[in-house]
């Protein structure tokens, strides 16, 4: 039995920029938006490029490893919501 990665749709997330977009908030230095591994497909990342011209950056953690582990872009936004 092959084990099948289940994706995120994306429609969250383009509502979320969107309405992030709309809002009178100085945006300018955002260019990257790291996402986990659960974001796939080319479609979604060219949506993100085209639409709001930031880059949508899959950050993974190793995947020889199991339980937690300490992934440094994403530490950052773990330990602001812990």
């Amino acid at each position: 039995m092959v084990a099948r990665q289940v994706g995120y749709d994306g429609a969250g997330l383009k509502q979320l920029l969107n309405d992030v977009a709309r809002r009178d908030v100085n945006l300018g230095r955002l260019d990257r938006i790291l996402v986990d591994g659960g974001y796939q497909g080319e479609p979604l990342v060219r949506w993100v490029m085209d639409t709001h011209h930031w880059i949508l950056e899959k950050v993974l953690r190793p995947r020889e490893v199991q339980g937690f582990v300490l992934v440094p872009k994403r530490w950052v936004l773990e330990q602001t919501f812990g």
